[in-house]
Protein backbone atom coordinates (compact mmCIF):
# COMPACT_ATOMS: atom_id res chain seq x y z
CA UNK A 1 0.00 0.00 0.00
CA UNK A 2 1.54 3.06 -1.14
CA UNK A 3 2.18 6.11 1.83
CA UNK A 4 -1.02 8.40 2.11
CA UNK A 5 -3.20 6.08 -0.49
CA UNK A 6 -6.47 4.38 0.91
CA UNK A 7 -7.95 1.42 -0.41
CA UNK A 8 -11.78 0.66 -0.08
CA UNK A 9 -13.77 -2.40 -0.60
CA UNK A 10 -17.42 -3.51 -0.97
CA UNK A 11 -19.04 -6.25 0.14
CA UNK A 12 -21.24 -6.76 -2.93
CA UNK A 13 -23.90 -9.29 -1.04
CA UNK A 14 -27.58 -8.17 -2.91
CA UNK A 15 -30.81 -9.50 -2.67
CA UNK A 16 -32.25 -9.83 -6.33
CA UNK A 17 -35.85 -10.13 -7.21
CA UNK A 18 -34.29 -10.41 -10.98
CA UNK A 19 -32.77 -14.10 -9.65
CA UNK A 20 -35.72 -15.20 -7.60
CA UNK A 21 -35.67 -13.30 -4.86
CA UNK A 22 -32.00 -15.05 -3.17
CA UNK A 23 -29.10 -13.53 -1.89
CA UNK A 24 -26.28 -13.26 -4.60
CA UNK A 25 -22.50 -12.90 -3.32
CA UNK A 26 -20.00 -11.86 -5.85
CA UNK A 27 -16.84 -13.44 -5.19
CA UNK A 28 -14.52 -12.65 -7.49
CA UNK A 29 -15.12 -10.01 -9.61
CA UNK A 30 -13.79 -9.25 -13.43
CA UNK A 31 -14.96 -5.99 -14.97
CA UNK A 32 -16.71 -2.63 -13.06
CA UNK A 33 -18.59 -0.36 -15.39
CA UNK A 34 -20.41 3.35 -13.94
CA UNK A 35 -23.38 4.36 -15.01
CA UNK A 36 -23.09 6.88 -17.77
CA UNK A 37 -26.31 8.53 -16.67
CA UNK A 38 -25.96 8.15 -13.15
CA UNK A 39 -22.12 7.81 -11.88
CA UNK A 40 -23.40 6.88 -8.39
CA UNK A 41 -24.50 3.53 -9.70
CA UNK A 42 -22.06 1.14 -11.05
CA UNK A 43 -21.99 -2.51 -12.28
CA UNK A 44 -20.31 -5.38 -11.16
CA UNK A 45 -19.22 -8.23 -13.70
CA UNK A 46 -18.54 -11.59 -11.07
CA UNK A 47 -17.23 -15.03 -11.39
CA UNK A 48 -20.40 -16.62 -10.27
CA UNK A 49 -22.09 -15.91 -13.74
CA UNK A 50 -23.99 -12.69 -12.38
CA UNK A 51 -23.98 -8.75 -12.95
CA UNK A 52 -24.04 -7.44 -9.99
CA UNK A 53 -25.64 -3.38 -9.55
CA UNK A 54 -24.36 -1.24 -6.63
CA UNK A 55 -24.40 2.05 -5.17
CA UNK A 56 -21.66 4.43 -3.51
CA UNK A 57 -24.60 5.88 -1.96
CA UNK A 58 -27.70 5.72 -0.89
CA UNK A 59 -30.26 2.48 -1.52
CA UNK A 60 -29.21 0.21 -4.93
CA UNK A 61 -32.35 0.40 -7.21
CA UNK A 62 -34.42 -2.26 -8.00
CA UNK A 63 -33.18 -4.83 -9.70
CA UNK A 64 -30.10 -5.41 -8.02
CA UNK A 65 -28.45 -8.24 -10.34
CA UNK A 66 -29.07 -9.05 -13.79
CA UNK A 67 -28.81 -12.98 -15.06
CA UNK A 68 -29.10 -14.61 -18.46
CA UNK A 69 -32.60 -16.86 -17.51
CA UNK A 70 -34.75 -17.30 -14.38
CA UNK A 71 -33.87 -19.92 -11.89
CA UNK A 72 -37.36 -20.10 -10.97
CA UNK A 73 -38.08 -20.49 -14.77
CA UNK A 74 -35.59 -22.71 -16.32
CA UNK A 75 -33.64 -22.16 -19.95
CA UNK A 76 -34.09 -19.44 -21.48
CA UNK A 77 -32.80 -18.93 -25.21
CA UNK A 78 -31.56 -22.16 -25.21
CA UNK A 79 -28.79 -20.94 -22.21
CA UNK A 80 -27.93 -23.37 -19.54
CA UNK A 81 -28.29 -21.39 -16.44
CA UNK A 82 -25.18 -22.10 -15.25
CA UNK A 83 -22.57 -19.98 -17.21
CA UNK A 84 -18.75 -20.09 -15.78
CA UNK A 85 -18.01 -16.44 -15.27
CA UNK A 86 -19.21 -12.78 -16.15
CA UNK A 87 -15.83 -10.88 -17.51
CA UNK A 88 -16.62 -7.79 -18.74
CA UNK A 89 -19.84 -5.41 -19.02
CA UNK A 90 -20.05 -2.49 -21.35
CA UNK A 91 -23.17 0.47 -21.52
CA UNK A 92 -23.79 1.37 -24.44
CA UNK A 93 -22.55 4.83 -25.62
CA UNK A 94 -26.02 5.71 -27.80
CA UNK A 95 -28.21 4.45 -25.28
CA UNK A 96 -27.30 5.06 -21.14
CA UNK A 97 -29.62 2.96 -19.72
CA UNK A 98 -28.34 -0.61 -22.69
CA UNK A 99 -25.09 -2.86 -22.01
CA UNK A 100 -23.52 -6.03 -23.23
CA UNK A 101 -22.43 -8.33 -20.41
CA UNK A 102 -19.73 -10.86 -22.14
CA UNK A 103 -19.73 -14.15 -20.27
CA UNK A 104 -17.72 -17.23 -20.94
CA UNK A 105 -18.10 -19.53 -23.09
CA UNK A 106 -18.44 -17.00 -25.82
CA UNK A 107 -21.47 -15.83 -24.76
CA UNK A 108 -23.27 -12.08 -25.49
CA UNK A 109 -26.48 -10.65 -23.71
CA UNK A 110 -27.59 -7.57 -24.10
CA UNK A 111 -29.32 -6.10 -20.66
CA UNK A 112 -31.76 -2.79 -19.64
CA UNK A 113 -30.88 -1.72 -16.65
CA UNK A 114 -34.44 -1.45 -16.18
CA UNK A 115 -34.72 -5.31 -16.05
CA UNK A 116 -33.59 -8.17 -14.74
CA UNK A 117 -33.08 -10.89 -17.36
CA UNK A 118 -31.47 -10.52 -20.76
CA UNK A 119 -33.34 -9.00 -23.57
CA UNK A 120 -30.94 -10.51 -26.26
CA UNK A 121 -28.47 -13.38 -26.02
CA UNK A 122 -25.43 -14.51 -28.39
CA UNK A 123 -24.32 -17.98 -27.88
CA UNK A 124 -20.86 -18.79 -29.57
CA UNK A 125 -20.42 -15.44 -30.79
CA UNK A 126 -16.13 -15.09 -32.19
CA UNK A 127 -14.71 -12.17 -33.52
CA UNK A 128 -15.45 -13.21 -36.99
CA UNK A 129 -19.20 -12.22 -36.25
CA UNK A 130 -18.09 -9.13 -35.71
Amino acid sequence: NAKGRKEATLPLALQSAAVGGTKTRVRGTCDLALFPLTPNEFLVAGDQGTVCRGTRFGVTPVPRSYALTDPNLGQRFGVSRFVAQCVSVAFSPFFGTFFVAAYTPATLALFNTDQGLALQIWKDFTIEHL
